[in-house]
C-alpha cells in the first residue's frame, strides 16, 4: 500500500468526490462514481477483453504477489478464472509454491496492468479455498490435455529430467483412457496435494490511470473487513 497502513488510510476524511474536472469529468473513467469497485473492475476488464479478442492477447493475465515462509516477497503471472462480489479466483496445484505461501500467510495481492489503456488495478486481501463444487466444475471445463497435465505435474518440485514429466503424462493418459479426467483430490486434513482454487477476498482495490507528466489518476476503494461497506478516496499520483 505504498508504505501507508490500512488503519491510516481508513482514518483519513473522504475527499470531495467531484474534485477531478479533467478528461473524465467529475468521475474520470468511472473512478469514484460510487462505492462499488466490482462494477468498475468489470467495466475496465470487459473493455480490456475486447482489445485482447482483437489481437489475441491473454486477457486474464495478472501478477500474484505472496510472501514465503522466510518472509521474502514473491510474484508470478497467473490467470484470473473468476471474479465478482465473492472475490477473485485463481487455480493451481495444492503443493505449488504459491499455494504454500497463500496457505501459510492467508493473504495475497493481484495486479492487473493493461498497457493499451494505460490502466492498472491492484487488489489486496485475504485468501481462502474455492468451494470444491466450483473447483470441480471449472476443472471439468478445461481441455483434456490440461486436465492430464494437472495430474502429471508435481508443480514447483524438483524435476530430474524432461523424460520424467513425459512418462507421467503418458501414465495418466493411459490411466484415464475411455473415461473423464477427474480433478486431482486435495487432502484437506493434510493441507497438501491436488488441484485447487484460491479466492482472494479484497480489502483494498486501487484503480490507476496513466496521466500526462506523471500526473496519474488513482482511486482507492477500501474496507476494514469483508463484512464492512466500501468507501473510496482519491490519492496523489
Amino acid at each position: 500500500m505504498g508504505g501507508e497502513s490500512l488503519a491510516f488510510l481508513m482514518s483519513q476524511p473522504p475527499p470531495h468526490k467531484g474534485y477531478k474536472e479533467g478528461e473524465g469529468g467529475r468521475h474520470p473513467y468511472g473512478m469514484g462514481k460510487d462505492d462499488d469497485p466490482y462494477a468498475l473492475f468489470r467495466s475496465w476488464y470487459e473493455e480490456w477483453c475486447h482489445v485482447c479478442r482483437d489481437d489475441g492477447q491473454e486477457e486474464n493475465l495478472c501478477g500474484l504477489g505472496t510472501v514465503d515462509r522466510r518472509g521474502l516477497p514473491q510474484v508470478r503471472m497467473v490467470l484470473l478464472k473468476g471474479y465478482g462480489v465473492h472475490g477473485f479466483d485463481i487455480y493451481t496445484d495444492g503443493m505449488s509454491e504459491k499455494s504454500m505461501a497463500l496457505r501459510h500467510h492467508g493473504h495475497g495481492a493481484l495486479c492487473f496492468y493493461w498497457q493499451a489503456h494505460g490502466r492498472q488495478v491492484r487488489v489486496e486481501g485475504s485468501v481462502s479455498l474455492v468451494p470444491s463444487k466450483e473447483a470441480d466444475d471449472y476443472f471439468a471445463s478445461r481441455p483434456r490435455a490440461s486436465q492430464i497435465g494437472a495430474w502429471s505435474s508435481l508443480q514447483s518440485r524438483p524435476l530430474d529430467n524432461e523424460s520424467s514429466l513425459r512418462q507421467r503424462v503418458h501414465h495418466y493418459e493411459r490411466h484415464f483412457t475411455g473415461q473423464n479426467v477427474t480433478r486431482p483430490p486435495y487432502h484437506v486434513s493434510m493441507g497438501c496435494g491436488g488441484w485447487i482454487g484460491w479466492r482472494l477476498t479484497p480489502l483494498t482495490i486501487e484503480f490507476w490511470r496513466q496521466g500526462e507528466a506523471r500526473l496519474h489518476e488513482r482511486c482507492l476503494y477500501i474496507r476494514p473487513t469483508p463484512h464492512h461497506p466500501w468507501h473510496h478516496q482519491f490519492l496523489y499520483p
